[in-house]
């Protein structure tokens, strides 16, 4: 991808979006690759979507961001007849049955 983006003269870089320092007012734009993070910072992500999404142009809809955000969206994905990994939705708090689970899913119970 950067390499695209040099051969057209754009300049980029590269920020985390949990920079303190980052002034997302002096960007043309922000394409969201890879927030591994934002799982144990739901909320904070969220803001920060609403926050960015208001002084520069994001590439990734807020609405996308959001809906993505929960991975019910699988479900959606999959009624929709898009194949998905195996997945399994769980009671927060439960106590599942890993080795039930990993039947339902066709995964492999042991290692080799």
């Amino acid at each position: 991808m950067t390499d695209a983006l040099d051969a057209e003269g754009i300049g980029w870089e590269w920020v985390n979006w949990d920079d303190p320092d980052a002034d997302w007012r002096s960007f043309d734009a922000c394409l969201v690759r890879t927030t591994w993070d934002y799982t144990s910072r739901h909320t904070e992500f969220l803001n920060w979507i609403e926050r960015v999404a208001g002084c520069t142009q994001l590439f990734n809809p807020p609405e996308i961001l959001r809906w993505s955000c929960d991975k019910l969206y699988l479900f959606e994905l999959e009624r929709a007849a898009v194949p998905i990994v195996p997945s399994v939705l769980l009671e927060r708090g439960g106590r599942p049955d890993l080795p039930e689970l990993l039947g339902r899913t066709g995964a492999p119970s042991s290692s080799p």
